[in-house]
């Protein structure tokens, strides 16, 4: 993926975008106020995350505690391949 920086927090994605996908996120998530956004990576869902407001910053994150290291390892394996 491109203009994306993604990092492991405690269990957790941290995505960081670069100019053009700050303008990206920050219309998606307008316009997802309110609503549900789901993350899939490689045909399997994340999560399902619930959008409060309109992201400008241009840095999202989600909490995942049921996944055990393993599964983080797969996951970051698969965003760095993509």
């Amino acid at each position: 993926m491109k203009n994306l920086k993604i990092t492991k927090v405690l269990r957790g994605l941290a995505i960081y975008f670069e100019e053009a996908g700050i303008e990206a996120w920050a219309r998606a998530t307008d316009k997802l106020t309110g609503s549900s956004i789901i993350f899939i990576l490689d045909n399997e869902i994340l999560t399902v995350q619930q959008v409060n407001s309109k992201i400008t910053n241009g840095a999202s994150a989600f909490w995942k505690s049921d996944l055990d290291d393993q599964d983080w390892k797969r996951i970051m394996k698969m965003v760095k391949n993509s």
